[in-house]
């Protein structure tokens, strides 16, 4: 989020378990499962997070009142999260990339931990830089340089959530110093390598580029 001016800001950011997911579909028998990785921010997901910012900083509400509006704020999300999948379905992204995409793709986490450039990826998949460019832009409505920082964080919160010591991610994924590694992980996460640590007690299965691995060849 980029705001305009000098003004504050308040993020609300939400990590879920997976074992807190199902043992809340178990209590209450639904299914909290989110068809797509996109989730358009919808009016009523917008309402739904203001009434659970209300309820967390309110210091008189109770614990059962913030997670039963969070309840709706996941259900608020799934529907969005529906919705947006039938413009563009996760399970379909890979197939419809151009090959040559898809190998860039396969290059990028291939050799995360190596320094590279863009233009070297664009010629290790036959494209000119204007091409290379053209193709992210038309088929993954972004630009390469965005999409490999992408597949970084990607591969941080893999590593992150196994439980890597992080001086040891941020050298494997080539940055100088632990210090830059943690500057980068939170401008594109919002936590810190430490707290997404103590809270991801599973691998991340998360994509941040929106193409699952198993679909991009």
């Amino acid at each position: 989020m980029v705001m305009e001016g000098s003004g504050s800001c308040l993020f609300l950011v939400f990590m879920i378990s997976k074992q807190w997911l199902d043992a809340l579909g178990s209590a209450t028998g639904r299914s909290f499962r989110f068809p797509s990785p996109r989730v358009p921010i919808s009016s009523a997901m917008r309402r739904s997070c203001w009434r659970v910012l209300d309820l967390i900083i309110s210091a008189d509400k109770s614990r059962p009142a913030i997670d039963d509006e969070v309840e709706r704020l996941l259900e608020a999300a799934i529907a969005a999260s529906t919705t947006g999948s039938a413009e563009s379905p996760a399970s379909s992204v890979g197939v419809m990339l151009d090959h040559r995409l898809r190998s860039a793709i396969a290059h990028m986490r291939e050799h995360v931990s190596e320094i590279t450039t863009i233009d070297e990826i664009a010629a290790k998949v036959g494209l000119s830089r204007a091409h290379f460019f053209a193709l992210f832009r038309d088929q993954l409505n972004t630009t390469p340089q965005v999409f490999w920082s992408g597949v970084r964080v990607e591969e941080a919160m893999r590593r992150v959530a196994e439980g890597g010591a992080l001086t040891e991610v941020a050298m494997d994924l080539g940055f100088s110093a632990p210090g830059n590694f943690s500057r980068f992980f939170k401008e594109h996460t919002g936590v810190s390598p430490s707290i997404f640590k103590r809270a991801a007690r599973d691998p991340s299965p998360v994509t941040v580029t929106g193409v699952p691995r198993e679909q991009q060849l």
